[in-house]
């Protein structure tokens, strides 16, 4: 009887796993590369369609060394940009991966990235889901 349980259990867990994923949309994923040796920065919009909040805590791919969250801010008329551990998608809301707001930093990215063809990046949640998406690669300018 034990095993049925247990049985059962593990099947609760990965329906609710698929439902979790399925309540974050991830939406225009793009990165822009400039060279190998300048950081590349990644913007997408994440949705949010289920009732309790989704909490990101970080990012990689293969194409980087690493991957962090950060956010430009401005302080004093200067934009900065910090490091940030978490980003929050409110229930039945979304947030911007943007130029001048939260962003990912794609640190040493390959120089195999070309405008024109995709990185794969996984997207890292609080609660242990991942989602991976392809980034299309664009230029400088973001083209």
């Amino acid at each position: 009887m034990r095993l049925s349980w247990l049985a059962l259990l593990s099947v609760l867990f990965t329906v609710s796993a698929q439902a979790q994923i399925q309540t974050v949309h991830i939406a225009n994923p793009w990165i822009r590369f400039i060279t190998p040796s300048t950081p590349a920065g990644g913007y997408f919009t994440i949705t949010n369609v289920g009732s309790k909040p989704v909490v990101i805590i970080g990012a990689s791919s293969p194409m980087c060394e690493s991957v962090m969250l950060h956010q430009s801010v401005s302080k004093g008329g200067m934009e900065t940009m910090q490091m940030v551990s978490q980003v929050t998608v409110p229930p039945h809301g979304e947030v911007k991966f943007q130029p001048g707001g939260y962003h990912l930093m794609c640190m040493s990215p390959s120089a195999s990235m070309k405008p024109g063809s995709t990185v794969p990046i996984t997207i890292r949640f609080e609660d242990k889901r991942e989602i991976t998406r392809p980034f299309t690669v664009r230029g400088a300018k973001g083209e």
